[in-house]
């Protein structure tokens, strides 16, 4: 419908903002992006484009240091992903989520990830 369509533009335009005022450095403007782009793809039922989000939200708060926060979106990410079987998203989460282990300091975990993202 006319409506879902203009919603998932206005999804992919705050998604995109997102991803380019991260690459800038500005993380609470990327933030405030990626929440919006996620409420609006949750409201339309995008499950693997929220999904993809997610990761986005998780890679932000990475960026800005706020470590265990950013493992709780990989979390939800990854949960997100394998029950909509979105394959793809779940391997670059899952190395996203091992590379944030490989800063924290968790060798066997960093190795495990990396190790299923692989499989996939």
């Amino acid at each position: 419908d006319g409506a879902g369509d203009v919603t998932l533009l206005r999804a992919n335009l705050h998604r995109r903002r997102a991803d380019l005022t991260l690459r800038d450095g500005d993380h609470d403007t990327a933030l405030e992006h990626a929440r919006r782009a996620l409420r609006l793809y949750t409201r339309e039922g995008e499950t693997a484009s929220a999904g993809r989000t997610m990761r986005l939200i998780a890679d932000i708060y990475g960026a800005r240091g706020a470590l265990s926060d950013a493992g709780e979106w990989y979390q939800r990410a990854i949960q997100a992903q394998v029950l909509n079987g979105d394959k793809d998203g779940l391997r670059r989460s899952l190395t996203h989520a091992a590379a944030l282990e490989a800063v924290v300091g968790d060798p066997i975990l960093t190795r495990e990830l990396n190790r299923i993202a692989a499989r996939l």
